[in-house]
């Protein structure tokens, strides 16, 4: 008898010690906040010491490991908070600018710019990235990878490029421009402001007449190639004001742009645009809104002028 007391005993603690560390949900929606600021509505299926298994609101299902998880509470008390707001579904990127925030694996998304340039970018993994875009008639093309890291809480850095071709507009494909960047990020999916450098280069043929003898006027075409490249730099932030809007800010700097070969710096421009707006989600997809201003300046002179942005986003997976 005393043996099978014991034995019952056993099995009871074992059962309670098993109940503690493994638990399943009874239909509760919970907010569950990860250290980088990530945040997930769903219910809990399964939690235990190393993994939580959750059944996502919009259907998906996602294991996410404990030692990334900040914290875990009821979605009720966490509107009650008033800390709940609906999931930014494009926190990797303002108006057109990257952040560092990446894409989730298996994420991607599609957006059109005046319904004129179209851009794609899909998560390989939870850190890289990948896209191609240009605009309805096939010229400029250009591909843009991403590579994000996490430095700390809520602070995350990229590398990254946009690439490529002005393709049939040159009438070749050897015509190459690109931008290659890094930036830092400070903050969550709900508000953030991140600070870019990009180095931004070109290189353009082109086919010159060349006099060899000015006495007869004959000549050859020569193919010749102009280079231009500079720095430029990025501000840009974004915050959440409800479960369906964000205000955001892009602004660019560049401080020497405009001249090609060997034009002295004098000649160069400096530009500046971007401007504020607003961004409206319902579900994955997106309105973003702005009102851009540009400004160049050359020597004394200086243009400046408004320019609309307008783009619709549309969630892939």
């Amino acid at each position: 008898m005393q043996k099978i007391t014991v034995l019952l005993l056993g099995l009871l603690l074992g059962w309670a010690q098993a109940a503690q560390a493994q638990t399943r949900d009874t239909n509760t929606m919970m907010l569950i906040t990860t250290h980088a600021g990530v945040e997930y509505t769903g219910k809990v299926i399964l939690k235990n010491a190393r993994e939580v298994y959750v059944a996502l609101d919009n259907g998906d299902r996602l294991y996410i490991p404990t030692y990334q998880i900040a914290s875990i509470v009821m979605q009720s008390d966490a509107l009650k908070a008033g800390h709940l707001l609906a999931d930014n579904p494009h926190a990797s990127r303002y108006f057109y600018t990257p952040s560092a925030l990446p894409i989730k694996r298996g994420d991607g998304y599609v957006q059109s710019i005046y319904g004129a340039v179209w851009q794609f970018q899909y998560g390989m993994t939870d850190r890289f990235s990948i896209g191609i875009g240009t605009p309805l008639i096939g010229a400029p093309i250009w591909i843009t990878p991403k590579y994000s890291m996490q430095l700390g809480d809520k602070t995350w850095a990229a590398i990254g490029a946009q690439m490529g071709s002005l393709g049939w507009i040159q009438s070749e494909w050897g015509a190459l421009l690109g931008i290659g960047y890094a930036v830092v990020t400070r903050g969550d999916q709900s508000g953030n402001i991140s600070f870019g450098v990009g180095y931004y280069g070109a290189r353009i043929p082109d086919h010159r007449f060349i006099i060899t003898d000015s006495t007869n006027w004959t000549g050859y075409e020569e193919k010749v190639y102009d280079y231009n490249a500079g720095l430029a730099f990025s501000l840009c932030g974004m915050k959440q004001l409800r479960d369906n809007m964000f205000v955001i800010g892009e602004f660019w700097l560049a401080p020497q742009v405009g001249a090609w070969g060997n034009n002295p710096p004098q000649d160069k421009a400096g530009l500046f645009f971007g401007g504020p707006g607003l961004r409206v989600t319902r579900g994955g997809n997106l309105w973003d809104f702005g009102f851009w201003v540009f400004s160049i300046t050359q020597g004394r002179e200086n243009t400046t002028f408004p320019i609309p942005y307008i783009a619709y986003t549309w969630k892939l997976l």
